[in-house]
Formats: structure tokens, sequence, C-alpha cells
């Protein structure tokens, strides 16, 4: 139902995009619907619908595809939708951000997953705030909680709080259009109960984590990037890079079709992993 409600709204903006946006310089309305899967594993493939509503007016040009929306310092709020394509797991996340000023925001999220495999449920909620010191660079300060539950021969709780700070950029080239980058570092203590027919287990661990990311674009619609990210914990340790590229083609002033490749590097995992999709703003 709610990947259903994400696809209506692409529909909608299909269909009338045109009416909202006939200038095609602007929009308020964003909504998208893609398929995302690995090359050699179709196991790993979802649907993803979206959508985001902009308080005001978003300028589309002059700025890359991929960062209007941060580039517009506007205020928003947004549904994101996943489901497995063999209905193995549902997940829905719903988050937005009011601007206080051309500088200041607040924003919050929550994030819900759940198996359709066995019994198990996870809940993430988030808080940030944070400053525009540049026209497009900002500082932020992150907060959340995670809490999950799993039923089945064994039960398994986790509650999680975590923090992190991080800066994320946006500069501009004279040979091409600029370069994304966003970094992070952030600590996380996880409390784990494992609870069998005789034994009850309780563990805790604290997480050091640290995340960068950069997007070059080569233009408004093409980039080539990479992701490196790592956790370092007592019992827990997780070590991730990938490299990707971005495509997007406007097919109208309101639609167009979206690429993305994304090669995991570490862990080693076989095939590339793509999405592929349609995008309306109006």
């Amino acid at each position: 139902m709610k990947l259903r409600i994400s696809y209506i709204a692409l529909c909608f903006a299909l269909t009338h995009g045109a009416v909202f946006a006939a200038d095609g310089k602007t929009y308020q309305h964003e909504a998208k619907l893609n398929y995302k899967s690995n090359s050699d594993n179709s196991d790993h493939s979802y649907w993803i619908g979206e959508y985001r509503y902009y308080l005001e007016a978003v300028e589309k040009s002059n700025r890359p595809y991929n960062l209007t929306g941060f580039l517009s310092k506007t205020s928003n709020v947004g549904i994101h939708s996943t489901q497995a394509s063999k209905k193995k797991s549902d997940n829905f996340f719903i988050d937005g951000q009011y601007f206080l000023d051309s500088q200041w925001y607040v924003s919050a999220k929550y994030n819900h997953t759940k198996s359709n495999n066995y019994d198990y449920d996870e809940d993430d909620y988030g808080a940030s705030v944070g400053y525009f010191f540049t026209e497009t660079a900002a500082i932020y300060f992150d907060y959340q909680h995670n809490h999950s539950d799993l039923n089945s021969e064994i039960t398994m709780q986790t509650d999680g709080n975590g923090f992190s700070v991080g800066v994320k950029s946006y500069t501009t080239f004279e040979a091409t259009s600029g370069l994304y980058l966003q970094a992070s570092i952030g600590r996380n203590s996880v409390n784990t109960v494992v609870k069998s027919a005789n034994i009850t287990s309780i563990s805790s661990d604290d997480i050091t984590s640290y995340r960068l990311n950069a997007d070059w674009y080569l233009t408004d619609t093409l980039s080539v990037g990479g992701v490196y990210a790592k956790q370092d914990g007592d019992t827990f340790n997780e070590e991730v890079f990938e490299v990707n590229a971005s495509f997007i083609q406007p097919l109208t002033d309101s639609i167009s079709a979206e690429f993305e490749v994304t090669k995991l590097l570490k862990p080693d995992v076989d095939g590339v992993y793509y999405k592929i999709g349609l995008s309306g703003r109006f």
C-alpha cells in the first residue's frame, strides 16, 4: 500500500506535471519510481517509490539534478517506500526539513523495516540541526535512536542511541559542473538482549563510525563517485568501499529517466548493482 501511494503520486506527476510547471523552470513536487537489482543475483531486487513536497518553488537550472533539493535550502517533507520484489521485506521512511532562515535548519525522520520471511521489526528515529556556513556548504549534528525485535526460536531485542557530526559541500568548477563532498563521524551505543528457552544473554557495544562520499559532476546530469564507510566496535567491525555512476536523461521539462550503477569493492560482492526509473518534477 505504501509503495502504491508513491506510484500513484508518480503517475499523477507524469500526467499532470505540465499543468503545475508550465515554464519548466521550477517545481514543488517530486515523485520517483525506481527498480534496483544486482546483475548476478535477482534476489536482491527492490521497487522504490518516493515523493517529496517543497513548501516553496525550487529552481531547476544551473545546478546538478541530484543536488537541487540540497542547494535550494527550502523546507520540505518526503516519503520513501521500498518493497523487495519477492516480498521478503518492506521499508517505509518519512522525513522533513524546516529552514528557520537561510542558514539554520532542523530536520526529523522515521524509518520502519519489516521482514515478511520471519517475525522481525525495526524502527529508527532521528533528529538533526544544521547550519549553512556558505551558500553551498553546511555542518550538521545528528541524533538517532534504533530499536529492533526478532522473534523465532530465540528472541532478540536491540536498542541503540547515537550521535554524529558531519559536513556536506558543493564546489563548482569551470570545466565540469562541480564536486559534492560529505563526511561524518559518529558514536553509537547498542544494547542487545538474546533469550532462548533456558538462557538469557545481555551484551553492549560502543561503535565509532566514519563515512566519506564524493560525487564529481561532469555535467549537471552525469556524475561518478565513491563511498567509504567504516564501523569500529568492541564486537562489531565493518568496512565498505564502493564506486558508482549516475546519469539523468531529461525526457520533457518535467519528466526524466534515471540510471545508476554501483560496484561494491569491499566487501567483494559478485555482480553490479543497478537502478533504473522515472522521476517527475512539477
